[in-house]
């Protein structure tokens, strides 16, 4: 008799081992996909983390033709330097140069450097802006232009990035009908 409850009772053991691995396989089988979900959130929400980051400190900066004082002289334009992103920008420099320019008497003039570079401008904050003047050191008579284009390059230091970026943006003299002058972006394949 003893011999038949230890087979019942190894029956029951064995039965018992035989629903834990089941639940056992079962448990594992739910948790690789669970494991394998939290690996691709982990992964997901670190790639939007830093993408934020990036999105914060990376600089924008902005370079536009502001009102002009004069809409009959094409240099009392004045050039707008915009911080368009979110921390400041440090020890920013610009220069301007004449590409190309032509007169009422079809006198050509290229690569004239105007000698606008800045002495530091040492700090542009966020949403703010500056003007560069080119009327200061190009004097014209009024409607004596016919033609010019013009680079504005402009060095900066971001407030976290050990790195100094440059935008160069070139600008192309218009005349309206009116006769007033104003300037446009210009992109050339030269």
């Amino acid at each position: 008799m003893s011999k038949k409850k230890k087979s019942k009772t190894s029956t029951k053991s064995k039965l018992l081992s035989r629903r834990e691995q089941h639940q056992q396989m079962s448990q594992q089988k739910v948790r690789k996909p669970l494991i394998i979900f939290r690996k691709m959130l982990t992964l997901f929400l670190s790639l939007i983390t830093l993408g934020g980051f990036l999105f914060v400190v990376y600089p924008r900066l902005s370079i536009s033709p502001g009102e002009s004082l004069d809409p009959y002289e094409p240099f009392s334009t004045p050039f707008v330097i915009k911080n368009d992103g979110y921390l400041p920008l440090f020890n920013v420099n610009y220069s301007v140069t004449i590409n190309k320019m032509e007169d009422i008497n079809h006198n050509q003039f290229e690569n004239v450097t105007a000698t606008v570079i800045s002495k530091n401008i040492p700090k542009i904050s966020p949403n703010k802006s500056t003007a560069i003047f080119i009327d200061r050191n190009v004097h014209v008579p009024p409607k004596f232009i016919k033609y010019a284009e013009i680079d504005i390059n402009v060095t900066y230091k971001p407030y976290i990035i050990p790195y100094t970026f440059t935008e160069n943006v070139r600008f192309k003299m218009t005349i309206k009908t009116n006769n007033e002058y104003f300037w446009l972006p210009y992109y050339s394949d030269q």
